[in-house]
């Protein structure tokens, strides 16, 4: 089967050629280096998102993620600060969104315990006189 690339893909890629590796750099000197990181993952995120989601809120909770990101950043990890950036503005967007959102977890989440329904029991399956599904 073959492998088409996506908008993140080329994102991705695009943003790994030009990523130089950070030795000393000061956080100010960070967030201006990695500014277009934000953008390349607003796009990728925004194609499935529903119309009414602002794209500059979004970009506005990246470009707050990135900031926050330079200065708890630690370079003796051995982590690019590309990537450790791009977890925390990826993680940002999420929380914007759920901001955003006028629906309870609950309400739309599958595996929430108020959206389950209570298995049926061999007792409920006698009384109705059907056959048990399993």
């Amino acid at each position: 089967m073959a492998h088409f690339p996506t908008a993140r893909d080329t994102a991705r890629n695009e943003y790994d050629r030009t990523e130089t590796p950070v030795t000393s750099a000061t956080p100010d000197e960070l967030v201006v280096q990695h500014l277009p990181l934000v953008g390349h993952i607003v796009t990728e995120r925004i194609g499935s998102l529903p119309a009414h989601v602002s794209r500059d809120e979004l970009i506005s909770a990246g470009y707050a993620a990135l900031v926050q990101a330079s200065r708890t950043f630690d370079p003796t990890r051995g982590v690019p600060f590309g990537r450790y950036a791009a977890t925390r503005i990826r993680g940002a967007l999420v929380d914007e969104l759920r901001t955003q959102d006028w629906a309870s977890r609950s309400s739309w989440w599958p595996g929430c315990a108020a959206r389950r329904r209570p298995r049926s029991s061999p007792r409920t399956w006698a009384s109705t006189s059907r056959s048990s599904p399993r």
